[in-house]
């Protein structure tokens, strides 16, 4: 996913009705009203839509989207766009492994939030070896950028042990919108106390939207 072709100012509620749990049958003799209870799973997908400059598009309409799930279309119950403040954790990987990489991170980073809405806050963590909180959320650009600017380079990578820490202690206990945006070369090295696995399950318990920006390190080994 390119860097600016993530927007978060203006994000789409769609609500999908992923089918009937159970319908229960009245109980009980004659004379009574028939009771009928319906169990229904509605499912909030967010979304983002950008022309090919990244500009948002906003005009869109329910009839513009169609859902699928396992290659069956998924009814679309509801549908808003909204424009309520989000609380953003950017997790950049200053790793020794993108070394080569890290001006183009924080480049992206700094974009990013130059893009938000003035009511967003951002978080700036980092993670090599051991995971940095560079800035707390704030709506203060300027220290968001900071944030940004004085990550440096090196060590191992913990990069679930990392999201793992962004989604727990820092986004799970936000009830409103929020969002973990993750810059990263994938590559996990010495995380020993969160696994893959681990990290999945909680990236759904914790309801946050989550965006991987990334960058192939592969070559970098390479040419050094």
């Amino acid at each position: 996913m390119k860097p600016n072709a993530i927007a978060y100012t203006c994000l789409i509620a769609i609500l999908l009705v992923s089918g009937l749990a159970g319908q229960q049958k009245p109980e009980g003799g004659t004379g009574q009203k028939p009771t009928i209870r319906v169990d229904v799973d509605m499912v909030s997908l967010p979304v983002v839509v950008t022309n090919l400059e990244g500009k948002r598009i906003t005009d869109l309409t329910r009839e513009d989207f169609q859902v699928f799930e396992d290659g069956v279309e998924q009814e679309i119950a509801g549908f808003a766009a909204t424009d309520e403040p989000v609380s953003i954790v950017l997790l950049l990987d200053t790793s020794g492994s993108t070394e080569l990489e890290l001006a183009r991170i924080q480049n992206a980073a700094i974009y990013f939030v130059r893009q938000l809405h003035p009511d967003d806050e951002v978080a700036v963590i980092s993670f090599a070896d051991d995971i940095r909180l560079q800035q707390d959320f704030t709506i203060d650009r300027d220290r968001n950028i900071y944030g940004i600017k004085k990550t440096r380079p090196g060590g191992w990578t913990v990069l679930y042990e990392a999201v793992w820490v962004a989604l727990e202690e820092v986004l799970k206990p936000i009830k409103a919108r929020k969002a973990l945006v993750l810059f990263t070369d994938g590559v996990d090295t010495r995380s020993r106390k969160a696994t893959m696995r681990e990290t999945l399950e909680l990236s759904k318990e914790t309801r946050a939207t989550i965006y991987c920006v990334y960058y192939n390190t592969e070559s970098d080994q390479y040419a050094r």
